[in-house]
């Protein structure tokens, strides 16, 4: 019964909206793509939109903060050790830096 009603709410939803479909999503759903190279972390926002960055230690500080432009990639140098990474509406994204 459960899934019937999500099914007849998902048809209603379509129906509904039309122009959500395919390929009328925009392009700011791009998630940004964070890369660990030697000692730093490198992040890529693929997505048409600025996207706001921030770098973390594990006790919760934070390390770096930017906002990284459309269609750019920044490098952040960084000590060694464990960090986690929020990049846009993303969820976070815990990286070793060696």
């Amino acid at each position: 019964m459960k899934r019937f009603f999500h099914l007849v709410l998902l048809t209603a939803m379509l129906a509904a909206a039309p122009a959500m479909r395919g390929a009328d999503i925009p392009a700011t759903a791009a998630e940004a793509v964070v890369e660990v190279r030697s000692a730093a972390v490198e992040i890529t926002n693929p997505s048409v939109e600025a996207i706001d960055v921030a770098i973390y230690a594990v006790t919760g500080r934070v390390v770096r903060q930017s906002t990284v432009g459309a269609g750019e990639a920044e490098v952040f140098e960084l000590p060694a050790g464990y960090y986690i990474v929020k990049a846009g509406n993303a969820a976070a994204v815990r990286v070793l830096v060696k």
